[in-house]
């Protein structure tokens, strides 16, 4: 067993370039819904196109696997095993004996080894594909969708993967064993380490060029040093990654190509007796914290726009609303608050809005509505706001981007194909349109910026290269791009590269007011990325009630989010009081692109750092601009977003409108037949919380590294904490529970659905699901800035669930309003 580890200490490079891919495929439901890769709806009539295409990016991922990870773990072992200098330490003089004895003893080892943990790469698939069948939805039932034969032929699919990687596994070893000549120790190369590291730079010369061990060094050396060339091309040009390896394709090259260098440190770190990883990696920390990191968000080339404040907000609301007379009734307000999670939370956003614009109201005649576009314009016109966290962020962006590049309000999507979207054809509806917008992979590009240019950020001094969180805001730019392309008759045109406070600049049509939720890194507060100035005249907005609202000093401006910083008040360099007459506009800062805005709200752990917020100084005042803060997930603070919400909330109540919030959640949650909160499993408004504690919590009762494990586990459920909190206060505020809807996820149980129920007869297919058995584990649901299809399947079908049906039906009720109750 000794024996066993020395060898596998030697090799600890290949081993842990084995493992640690392991461990995302394995333990990682977003490294399994890598695998998950599908051409288009398999059920449609191209079903046998998309297999095929789906069977050549396998094939892809099977030679990457070969090439990029499986070949440098191969031969950065060999390198490191046919080098002497492991055997023993350094400075010891074994005589002929001890060195033909280490030979007998290790050379088995040195053989298989290698091999092994080749061979194994394949075996890794293998396995993880076995997991990823327990994530896909229950053909049986359709896991709340009724293509259940999507998840089937998907399943099939997945098992052919499963046997290539198996088949790939034995055609490593076989390889390996039938070819010529095999890596053991030389009694030449044993005898180089009796005379002294002096000797190496004499080390080929000694062997002799027709040595056959001579010839196997070549190789391994020649090997790495191409394995190298990947690092060098990723470094330079990430793009290439996700044009010609993207989703899982990337992993091979992102784990083999670290190995060769990593191996050459550990190959003098034997020969020298130094610990050389460890202080290359000092060395790197030392030099990122001397030149400063490059973090800086991403600031546009336009300067920013004079924002609009609440009142005047409210008064164009009001305006197109048909109630912007004092004694005219408004109809509710809408606001909507939506929960982080990446692309899973992004996706579940468009997806309930754009339900909403392609649907607002079944049977029912509304107002002014003549057209196709006049529905949807109906649905934009009733949203008051949208209070985003992570990636409901991004699902709000790209759904207020969208919208305002169609002022018909017809869906603005190219008629074309996606290779990402679950659905095979073009977009046709808003439904489609934004979640072909939200199914893009925003994750290769991404990762081959965490693994390759922010570990050299140092470089950044001299290169400036954009950091992982720009790549990732490129992305966003260049999908929307892709899909919405400019009108050069559509002078309004808005991309996710225009200045943020473009998109609140008054227009003919109405525009929800965006509020994107980032967390202080210095002090934990809000940071709000705010298309309304962070002040209002409370009496200056119209108000239903006739009466004069006073603020508590009249001639003074209030602010509108309690204990929050503003963004761009923080980037402006002033901070503004009541009293002051600053206006943004005037200091001629350069303003932060949409992207970006959407960037701060969903910098969450690895995939993206935290953003430096810099205060631009005025020309001759030191030239220099100065770190304020730093800007990182408003997930930190709370997951929701309701906070915000209940801020705007008791605003518009000041101003006698009776607001209504539509809470969309993400999160699997267990589905219960009665309506539970979705903190506190109990209907909404039914019981008062003065009355009723918080569900007691079920602890482990054994736990790992309970003193790490412990005050980390408490601070991270201090999100759902602060959610639970919100929600009830804002229960309290909302006062009449028809003004609340929650749409939520709900998770298939590991065994899935026992049964469907019967249809409940809403127009929209819902259906109802037996409940599971209470406790009972549920399905894992990828979370990142990438979903695969049967993911998005499964958020899709969410809206037909009938609980979530009663909750769209509920923000129908609303949209059919004239005035509110």
């Amino acid at each position: 067993m000794q024996t066993f580890f020395k060898v596998a200490w030697a090799c600890r490079v290949s081993i842990i370039g084995l493992i640690a891919p392991a461990v995302l495929f394995i333990e990682f439901p977003q490294g399994r819904d890598l695998l998950l890769y599908f051409r288009g709806q398999l059920t449609e009539t191209n079903s046998l196109e998309g297999a095929y295409l789906t069977i050549l990016y396998w094939i892809g991922l099977l030679a990457a696997i070969c090439l990029f990870w499986a070949y440098p773990i191969h031969a950065a072992a060999r390198t490191i095993l046919y080098d002497p200098f492991w055997l023993y330490p350094h400075g010891s003089n074994p005589n002929d004996t001890a060195l033909r004895r280490m030979q007998l003893l290790y050379r088995p080892l040195i053989v298989w080894l290698p091999r092994l943990l080749s061979a194994s790469t394949a075996l890794v698939i293998s396995l993880a594909c076995q997991i990823a069948f327990h994530d896909l939805p229950s053909p049986e039932v359709g896991d709340l969708d009724t293509k259940s034969a999507s998840s089937s032929l998907a399943f099939e699919m997945l098992h052919l993967l499963q046997i290539f990687s198996f088949f790939m596994f034995s055609a490593i070893l076989i390889f390996y064993s039938i070819r010529k000549g095999s890596l053991a120790i030389h009694p030449k190369t044993l005898i180089l380490a009796k005379r002294g590291l002096p000797l190496i730079k004499r080390y080929r010369s000694a062997l002799g060029s027709s040595d056959a061990i001579n010839a196997e060094l070549d190789q391994s050396y020649l090997k790495m040093g191409l394995i190298s060339l990947i690092l060098l091309i990723v470094l330079i040009a990430p793009n290439l990654t996700s044009e010609y390896f993207f989703l899982a394709l990337v992993v091979p090259i992102l784990a083999g190509a670290w190995i060769p260098w990593f191996t050459w440190l550990a190959l003098w770190s034997h020969r020298l007796s130094l610990p050389l990883t460890i202080i290359t990696a000092i060395i790197f920390i030392a030099i990122s914290y001397l030149l400063g990191d490059h973090h800086d968000i991403t600031r546009a080339q336009e300067a920013v726009i004079e924002r609009p404040s609440l009142d005047q907000a409210i008064n164009q609301w009001r305006a197109v609303n048909n109630c912007a007379r004092p004694d005219q009734m408004c109809p509710r307000p809408i606001i909507i608050s939506t929960a982080g999670g990446a692309s899973r939370a992004g996706f579940f956003t468009v997806t309930v809005l754009g339900d909403l614009l392609d649907n607002p109201v079944f049977d029912f005649p509304l107002p002014d509505v003549k057209t196709k576009g006049d529905k949807a314009r109906h649905v934009i016109n009733r949203i008051f706001a949208i209070s985003g966290v992570s990636g409901g962020s991004l699902g709000a962006l790209m759904f207020a981007a969208a919208t305002a590049n169609s002022p018909e309000g017809l869906q603005p999507c190219a008629e074309k194909k996606s290779k990402f979207w679950f659905r095979s054809g073009a977009p046709k509806n808003w439904r489609g349109c934004l979640q072909a917008l939200m199914s893009e992979d925003f994750l290769s590009e991404t990762i081959a910026g965490i693994f390759f240019r922010d570990n050299l950020d140092f470089l950044n001094k001299f290169f400036s290269w954009p950091d992982r969180a720009e790549i990732l805001e490129n992305a966003w730019i260049k999908t929307f791009q892709n899909w919405i392309e400019r009108n050069s008759s559509h002078e309004n045109y808005l991309g996710l590269d225009h200045a943020f406070t473009k998109y609140s600049q008054q227009t003919q049509n109405w525009r929800p007011i965006l509020i994107l939720n980032g967390t202080s890194v210095t002090t934990g507060r809000r940071i709000l990325t705010s298309s309304v100035a962070p002040f209002w005249h409370p009496e200056n907005a119209i108000k239903s009630t006739g009466k004069n609202i006073k603020s508590p000093q009249s001639n003074l401006r209030e602010r509108v989010f309690m204990d929050a910083y503003d963004l761009h008040e923080i980037l402006s360099g002033k901070e503004e009081r009541p009293h002051s007459q600053f206006i943004h506009s005037a200091h001629n800062i350069k303003d932060i692109r949409l992207a970006t805005a959407a960037t701060n709200s969903a910098r969450f752990p690895i995939i993206s750092p935290p953003g430096t917020l810099r205060q631009e100084k005025e020309e001759g005042i030191n030239g220099k601009s100065e770190v304020i803060d730093r800007i990182i997930d408003g997930g930190y603070f709370e997951n929701d977003g309701i906070t915000t919400t209940l801020d705007l909330v008791r605003a518009l109540q000041r101003t006698g409108l009776k607001p209504a919030v539509a809470h969309l959640a993400n999160d699997p949650l267990p589905y219960t037949r009665d309506h539970p909160s979705r903190i506190q499993q109990k209907k909404f408004g039914e019981n008062d919380w003065r009355l009723n504690s918080p569900t007691i919590p079920v602890a482990e009762d054994k736990s790992w590294l309970l003193f790490l494990r412990g005050p980390l586990g408490g601070l991270l459920a201090t999100r759902g904490a602060r959610s639970s909190y919100a929600l009830q206060d804002l229960e309290a505020s909302l006062g009449n529970k028809t003004s609340f809807a929650e749409i939520l996820v709900y998770g298939e149980p590991l065994t899935g659905f026992s049964a469907k129920s019967s249809a409940i007869g809403s127009e929209n297919g819902c259906h109802d699901v037996t409940p599971p058995e209470p406790g009972a584990p549920l399905k894992d649901v990828s979370m990142s800035w990438w979903l695969s299809q049967p993911v998005q399947e499964y958020l899709d079908a969410q809206l037909a669930l009938a609980r979530n049906c009663v909750a769209m039906d509920r923000i129908r009720d609303w949209l059919k309003e004239s005035a509110a109750p």
